[in-house]
């Protein structure tokens, strides 16, 4: 779990934003009680795995720069295609999507 203290913030500033949620989350919680409504409590892994899940979305899958690369490779000529083995690919590839 550790390692999982370090998303959202390095050191003391990333406990602190996650503390500051969970207590809203807390407070809210707390709230709905005293009106007579079910309550819901998250405990605090919760909050982090929400946080932590919000984060992973703004991610790219894709690594922006490393696909740049290999369009300037492409385009200087220093980047040997094999075409054959390309086109068997794809061949591969449209077969596996026509079982989906």
């Amino acid at each position: 779990m550790s390692n999982i203290d370090r998303v959202g913030g390095s050191g003391r500033m990333g406990r602190t934003a996650r503390s500051g949620k969970a207590a809203a989350v807390k407070n809210k919680a707390d709230t709905t009680a005293d009106a007579g409504v079910d309550q819901l409590h998250l405990s605090s892994d919760a909050v982090l795995l929400s946080e932590l899940q919000s984060s992973l979305e703004s991610v790219s899958e894709i690594d922006e720069a490393r696909v740049e690369a290999i369009r300037k490779a492409i385009k200087d000529d220093r980047l040997p295609i094999d075409y054959d083995l390309l086109a068997k690919k794809m061949l591969e590839m449209q077969d596996e999507l026509k079982d989906l």
